[in-house]
This record gives structure tokens, sequence and C-alpha cells, in this order.
């Protein structure tokens, strides 16, 4: 009988080799790797003080939650203090000045008929190759779910997009096309490269393969492009210990404010897994990191 013959597995495209080889040179060589080392932390995470009594609680259970894309429930912390509250048997702190919605984030589409805009809306949407768990929170996901989207709607006229992508060149071929459906233009990419606490990188810069790092876009509309561009470095790259919770990103918007690249005063953040100020954050998971186990107890006597 003839041989059969072994089928190889195909290799998914990606479009991270130009970006693999000078993200390789930023941290090869000792100096590199000392800058990596050395380089100053910035301040945007914040502290609990768990025992504190003045914390005020609120109860939220399962039936207040929003269930259907026909209303819109927003959960605000208004005050100056942050709140701790439960949903069954989980505990949460909501910072001050946050929102959230627990649903789809098609419904961003009531956001429209409340007159809602936001100067800020950043995604990181469940591309195919994401992780299973994901997957399985959003269901099936293509790029007409993210068109629906009515970002140009909701994003005001100096407004600034951020979306993260995957190394998959299918996504980055994609993009212009789903941009250009939100009369939105590109202006640059950004990385984020993982390291250790060596400094090393998480994975070798090898491509076809897994990769150290991953990519976001920004985007804007055409009469703030040139100005966008102007203020936004080209290619800048982030560097930093990725937490051990898989897929918790960086929190984009306090650092494009603490390098003063990009001030804003109210964002939108979708497909959201934690809360921040002055920011809405819609999804399944918006309270993930928020449970009061990822937090560290202080005492106030310590």
């Amino acid at each position: 009988m003839p041989q059969q013959k072994r089928s190889r597995k195909r290799k998914k495209p990606i479009a991270a080799k130009k970006d693999c080889v000078w993200l390789e040179q930023l941290v090869s060589g000792t100096e590199a790797r000392n800058a990596v080392k050395n380089a100053p932390d910035l301040k945007f995470s914040f502290s609990v003080d768990t025992s504190s009594l003045g914390f005020r609680k609120i109860l939220i259970s399962d039936t207040t939650l929003p269930t259907t894309s026909s209303e819109v429930t927003v959960y605000k912390n208004e005050g100056s203090d942050f709140l701790h509250v439960t949903c069954g048997s989980s505990n949460f702190l909501v910072p001050i000045q946050s929102a959230f919605v627990i649903s789809d984030v098609s419904i961003t589409r009531q956001f429209v008929n409340y007159g809602m805009k936001f100067d800020l809306i950043i995604m990181d949407p469940p591309w195919s190759n994401k992780s299973v768990k994901r997957k399985k929170i959003y269901g099936w996901f293509d790029m007409d779910d993210l068109k629906a989207l009515p970002i140009s709607e909701i994003l005001s006229e100096d407004g600034l997009l951020i979306i993260w992508l995957t190394n998959n060149k299918v996504v980055h071929e994609n993009l212009t096309r789903i941009l250009e459906h939100w009369d939105l233009k590109e202006v640059t990419k950004w990385h984020w490269l993982k390291v250790t606490t060596n400094g090393e990188p998480v994975y070798p810069f090898t491509p076809n393969h897994k990769v150290p790092f991953e990519s976001f876009a920004f985007a804007c509309r055409s009469n703030s492009f040139c100005r966008m561009k102007r203020k936004i470095r080209e290619n800048f790259c982030i560097i930093s210990v990725p937490n051990a919770s898989h897929s918790r990103k960086p929190p984009i918007g306090p650092i494009l404010q603490q390098l003063n690249t990009f001030q804003w005063e109210n964002c939108l953040e979708l497909y959201a897994r934690y809360l921040l100020p002055k920011t809405t954050s819609v999804g399944f998971e918006s309270l993930k990191f928020q449970d009061v186990y990822f937090f560290n107890e202080n005492n106030k006597d310590n």
C-alpha cells in the first residue's frame, strides 16, 4: 500500500516579524538590560485599607444585574471613597469616579440614545486566537461584531481609540477595514514587551511562534489625525512584568496621562476586566480583577 503523506501543521501567519527585530535589539546587551531593570515605575496603581470601617457597602442582587440589551444599568461610584460591593458570595472594590456595566459590549448602542461621549475608548476584543476561557465567556466572535459597535457615535470629536491586537496577520489586515467603518484613521501602534523580574523577555523573539510582546493601535478622526500624529510617539514600547493572571493588560489610559501623551476626562473600556477612576468599564467580566482576592490588605497600625 502506498504510504500516506503526513499532513504538516499549518503555522498561523504572524504580523510581528518586523517588530521582533527592533524589540529584540531593544533588550539586547548589558546597557539595555540594565535600563529595563532600572526603569522608573509609573504610579497608576491604587492602595486600599480594607480594615477601614468607613467603607459603605452596596448590595447588588443577581436579579438587579442587567440581563438584556434593552436596558442599560450603569453602576457608578460618584463618592470620594472606595465602595465595597457585594454580589452573591463575592466582594469587590469599586474605585472612586468609576462605573461599570455587566453586559455584552453591544449594550453601547444604548449609550447613543443617552448622548454619552468618551474622550478615550479602549478595547481588548476576544480575537479568534485568544484563550479558550475568553471564547467561552463571549461566545463566537468575528469582525462583524466589532463593526456593529457604535464607536464613531460615542467617541468625542477629538477623541482617541485604542484597540489591542494579536500577532495574527489576519487581525492586522482587517484593522484598516474596521477603522474605516468607524470613519477613523490609524495613527500608530505601540507595543507591550513582557519581561521577567530579571529583565529578560518572557519568550524568545521567534516569529511564527509565541512572541514576548503584544501590540495595540491608536486611531482618531481625520480632523484630529495630524495633531495626534505629532503628539503620539511612533512605535513606542512599554516594558513591564506581566500579571500572573492571564490576559490582564496594563492600564493604558493612566499610562498615557503619566507620559503626558494624551489627557482625557472620561474613558470607556470595552471587554473590560477591571475598573479605573473616570472610566466606564463594560463587559461580562468588568468586575473580575476588582475582587478583594486580588488586593493586599493594609493595616493602619503597621
